[in-house]
């Protein structure tokens, strides 16, 4: 009996100790899945932030391709509506950002928006031109919607000049993704379309100078003209008073046509002068108006009477048509008849055995309609580049015209500034060899409504 008890302890020795080794094995292989599970969650961890760095990278990288896109719209536009239209075509056309293609760029003008470019359908962009001038007045770089309207404003170096307005993606994903990196570009932007319009305000101002230069050069060159032909005009009339004034003193001429010629020359030197005068006031803007009313036909007689014997000097044919309609009209009656007279003692002038008429007519049967006063000749004429500067001051045709016919080239400038202070214009026709014709055109009546009691018997 005591052998197998100690074979029964035996055996069961033998199967702690295999359960001991089993137990052993177990622990080992749950140590070693411990130690794989810490390794995989070690990897995972390092798999998560890989994709978390590359994610980074990629949108750094698209970051970077917008921007880029962006600073080549900036650096390669000339003016302001051609970098509007690029920005908006390449953001637009910018695949990262999620923009639908609808875009609109607003630029402060004064006190409102004006709309320098748009792509697309920007109608959602124009409905809120209030939202786009309020955020551009308040301190925010810009603004989004739920809705998926974004407002990025446009700030100069030191003000803000518009807003850049897009249709995108709605949603908090897409505010989080761009929004910030397109409320920077509002500086970038600014600043290139505050860059351009100095630019061009330099341009304008160059240009505007160099005009500026040339029209004083002109000017000194006409005036030194002037002077040198008045010198002459001036002294051509003196030296004929004097000389026959010396003659009647030597008693051996006839007296009455001595006299006549020394109140002609005296004439021609008081017009002389009298253009000068006429001219100083009016740069001076010291012109003052006379207004009457006065009976059209009753000035053209005497203007007519007045005119004769120049036409007769040049061997020409006065014609006078005055319309019965023209009736009554008010005006400076004075510089009216200065204006008809120069333009008729022009034609005279340039004519030799032609004829120079005078016709009188009202523009309409409206008892208030302008009256058309156009005075022609068959003369000389003048060429394009002459009638482009028949208006300005101390100019003629040219220096063989002015030794033929004299004159000081003041008349018809001065013509031009009565007949604008008077509310008229006036204007020529020509051509060379065939003769010339000016228009003036004159309100019936000063100011802009009809005149009460117009046409009433007793009239001057």
């Amino acid at each position: 009996m005591a052998v197998e008890v100690e074979g029964e302890r035996t055996d069961e020795s033998a199967e702690n100790a295999g359960l001991r080794r089993r137990v052993a094995v177990l622990e080992a292989q749950v140590a070693a899945l411990a130690d794989a599970n810490a390794v995989a969650a070690e990897l995972m961890a390092e798999l998560d932030e890989a994709h978390a760095v590359e994610a980074a990278l990629r949108r750094r990288t698209e970051e970077l391709s917008v921007q880029h896109s962006i600073d080549h719209i900036l650096v390669g536009s000339d003016n302001a509506e051609e970098l509007a239209l690029a920005l908006l075509r390449g953001l637009t056309g910018t695949g990262a950002l999620d923009l639908t293609g609808e875009a609109l760029l607003l630029l402060r003008d004064g006190d409102r928006l004006r709309e320098c470019a748009s792509i697309g359908d920007p109608s959602c962009c124009r409905e809120h031109v209030d939202v786009c001038w309020r955020v551009l007045n308040s301190e925010a770089p810009g603004e989004w919607s739920e809705d998926g309207r974004v407002l990025i404003v446009l700030r100069g170096s030191d003000r803000r000049l518009g807003v850049l307005c897009l249709k995108c993606r709605p949603g908090l994903a897409w505010r989080d993704r761009w929004l910030g990196l397109l409320l920077s570009f509002g500086a970038q932007i600014g600043v290139a379309l505050e860059r351009l319009q100095v630019e061009a305000h330099n341009r304008r101002l160059v240009v505007e100078l160099a005009a500026a230069c040339d029209r004083v050069v002109a000017a000194t060159r006409a005036k030194d003209h002037f002077l040198s032909t008045m010198s002459h005009e001036i002294r051509t009339p003196l030296n004929a008073i004097i000389g026959y004034g010396e003659l009647l003193l030597e008693d051996r001429t006839d007296i009455e046509a001595d006299a006549r010629r020394i109140i002609r020359s005296g004439r021609y030197l008081l017009t002389l002068v009298s253009e000068v005068l006429d001219l100083a006031k009016i740069e001076a803007g010291k012109v003052e108006l006379c207004w009457e009313r006065f009976t059209i036909s009753s000035v053209i007689r005497e203007i007519a009477e007045m005119t004769q014997p120049m036409v007769d000097s040049s061997s020409s044919v006065l014609e006078v048509v005055v319309d019965d309609a023209v009736g009554v009209m008010e005006a400076d009656v004075g510089k009216l008849r200065q204006i008809l007279l120069n333009l008729l003692s022009n034609a005279a002038k340039f004519t030799e055995r032609g004829v120079i008429r005078l016709i009188v007519a009202a523009r309409s049967d409206d008892r208030d309609s302008p009256i058309v006063f156009r005075v022609s000749d068959t003369g000389i004429g003048m060429t394009e580049e002459q009638l482009a500067r028949v208006f300005e001051p101390f100019v003629q045709a040219d220096p063989t015209t002015t030794r033929r016919y004299g004159g000081t080239g003041l008349g018809l400038a001065i013509c031009g500034h009565f007949a604008d202070l008077m509310g008229g214009t006036i204007a020529v026709q020509s051509v060379p060899g065939r003769g010339t014709t000016f228009e003036l055109v004159m309100p019936r009546w000063r100011g802009d409504g009809p005149a009460i009691g117009a046409g009433e018997p007793g009239l001057p």
